[in-house]
């Protein structure tokens, strides 16, 4: 299904009715079995089903808005979801059975999420606002609230559960469920900031990652599978995190600047072996639980609780200072 020069679509998937769309549009301008050249709203209470045979299953050129309705991807050859300007889900379920590339991915925007139940197995990564470029006014953030999401990734290297070069932000009682099986893979990376969390009393948002993949060897060193990975800071103002990491080398959480923590509870486990390098005798390959290279990390101890397997917690290094 094609829709061309029209500026925005709603669509409407009937209650009690289940709506198919399997062949793959083969003209140039077409990215997906469903695609759209305007806005593309989803709504209804019945189910889409997609089959993406050749490209992606859903694609267009603007947005995409989620509201209500199920949508099945049973397959897609690329990326079972392509927004080019931004991807939000608002309520509704979304099931990605298998996608070759990407699970979801917006390519010049963000991508939202306010409700909804949202599953994904994907080869690569599941949840990816992929712009890159800096100084054009895009912000590719990824904002997860009050939404239950639960993403699997099967690719052998770098298949991230959540990936953006930009910021991540998880709060209001979000329900995230994260798997990755690739070497060097990351439950969640950023560019920038992560935040897990509110000051909000009510806010119980919990994190779940399950990292199964080894280190990469690289030019420029060692890239590790890790847990939760901040291009800047990380910050987790409440809620629950657990990370099981059975990588060799492996991190728990990681950042890049400063990571503060407060009012929240953090378990990891890291069950993979060290990492030795007769080339780089300065690598220090030990699993680590924490580790930032900023200055100044602050800890609460009366709010902040930590615990790791006893035989690498001797390997923490000294980064942060405790404070009340």
């Amino acid at each position: 299904l094609v829709i061309a020069e029209l500026p925005s679509v709603r669509f409407r998937v009937e209650e009690d009715t289940e709506t198919g769309y399997s062949s793959a549009n083969e003209s140039e301008d077409a990215k997906g079995t469903f695609f759209s050249e305007g806005q593309l709203i989803f709504c209804g209470s019945g189910t889409l089903s997609v089959i993406g045979n050749e490209k992606h299953a859903i694609g267009n050129d603007d947005y995409i808005r989620w509201q209500e309705a199920t949508l099945k991807v049973l397959f897609a050859k690329k990326d079972a979801i392509h927004a080019n300007d931004m991807m939000i889900v608002n309520s509704g379920t979304i099931e990605i059975v298998s996608a070759g590339k990407n699970g979801i991915e917006c390519e010049k925007g963000g991508i939202v999420f306010t409700g909804g139940n949202i599953k994904v197995t994907s080869e690569n990564d599941a949840i990816k606002a992929s712009y890159e470029k800096n100084g054009s006014g895009i912000n590719p953030y990824i904002i997860i609230n009050n939404a239950i999401v639960r993403v699997k990734t099967t690719g052998t290297e770098k298949a991230h559960g959540i990936c953006t070069e930009s910021s991540v932000v998880i709060n209001n009682n979000a329900n995230v469920n994260i798997e990755v099986n690739g070497n060097a893979s990351k439950g969640i990376k950023s560019g920038g900031l992560i935040l897990v969390g509110s000051t909000v009393d009510t806010d119980n948002t919990y994190i779940n990652i399950k990292v199964n993949g080894d280190y990469v060897v690289e030019d420029d060193g060692v890239a590790e599978p890790v847990g939760i990975k901040a291009g800047t800071s990380y910050e987790q103002k409440s809620g629950h995190v657990r990370i099981d990491n059975s990588g060799k080398c492996g991190r728990g959480i990681a950042a890049s600047g400063n990571m503060e923590l407060t009012n929240c509870k953090i378990y990891t486990s890291l069950t993979g072996s060290y990492f030795t390098n007769d080339e780089n005798a300065d690598y220090n390959g030990y699993p680590k639980a924490l580790k930032a290279k900023g200055e100044g990390d602050v800890y609460k101890k009366e709010d902040f609780k930590i615990t790791t397997l006893e035989e690498y917690f001797m390997h923490l290094p000294v980064l942060y200072t405790l404070s009340e």
